[in-house]
């Protein structure tokens, strides 16, 4: 693993006012792991070894409060359902909890629904959702994952590989730096400043590959991800929100084509 991507790995938080602990059959102690997606019934992150369906990993669940106080936690057991390959000796794993008591399963529920109508909420506001009833929006915030960045945090660098937590993200709080350049200090050209509401990196829900730009955050900032692990398990539970999703990404590129198009056109003066 390259010291960048170190970095990366290591300062980037996903997924919102909980934390992971977790331990694989092989045993060991519980160690903490990148966080991305928790509901009443289940959880995903990433770890650093790979998983098999029938594998039972032992986890903690801590719901956290302002500034990272403990609310509650609970030690749980995972069955795994899936288990992917990001590269770099990363693996995201999920599955569902075996034998959870109603009190933990009902705030889990009360803390899934909380942060999914937020996220609900907030895509509301903008006609690239218009689209999606409420009803779809609170489905696809529950495959959406929050993504926190400190100022001047690197999100990814330019020519990096994209793995399976790329995806489309959406600016929620904050604002970042795309540009060209390998690192801040080496910045050749600014290619945009985004800010709530503005998207990024939808061509990666679409075409895996290397990454064009870097992304920085110019303030501390929240961006919402829709990756393509998310957008595989809508295409399974509810395809109609998979296929609305396609069709909003489509307007988005066709969008960018416009502009692009309109610049290379537009008169100029000799």
């Amino acid at each position: 693993m390259t010291e960048q991507s170190e970095m990366i790995s290591r300062e980037i938080r996903i997924g919102g006012g909980f934390e992971i602990w977790a331990k694989p059959p092989s045993g060991g102690p519980l160690t903490p792991v990148l966080p991305v997606n928790l509901s009443a019934t289940g959880v995903s992150f990433v770890a650093g070894l790979p998983a098999e369906p029938t594998d039972r990993w032992q986890v903690r669940v801590r719901l956290t409060g302002p500034h990272g106080v403990s609310v509650s936690h609970w030690d749980l057991t995972v069955a795994v359902n899936k288990s992917a390959d990001l590269g770099e000796g990363r693996w995201m794993v999920g599955g569902w909890f075996e034998r959870i008591d109603q009190l933990a399963a009902d705030e889990l529920a009360g803390f899934a629904g909380e942060l999914a109508g937020s996220i609900a909420d907030f895509l509301g506001e903008f006609p690239l959702f218009e689209a999606f009833c409420r009803n779809e929006l609170m489905d696809l915030a529950q495959s959406i994952s929050p993504v926190y960045l400190s100022k001047g945090e690197v999100l990814f660098y330019e020519g990096g590989e994209g793995n399976e937590l790329d995806g489309l993200f959406i600016v929620r709080r904050g604002s970042i730096k795309i540009f060209k350049g390998r690192s801040p200090a080496n910045c050749s050209r600014t290619l945009a400043v985004l800010t709530p509401g503005e998207v990024f990196g939808e061509m990666h829900l679409v075409e895996p590959g290397p990454h064009h730009g870097s992304v920085m955050a110019l303030v501390d900032a929240e961006l919402l991800l829709i990756s393509r692990l998310g957008l595989d398990i809508l295409k399974t539970r509810r395809p109609v929100i998979a296929l609305k999703l396609v069709e909003l990404i489509a307007r988005v590129l066709t969008r960018r084509l416009n502009r692009t198009t309109t610049k290379l056109f537009s008169p100029m003066r000799l």
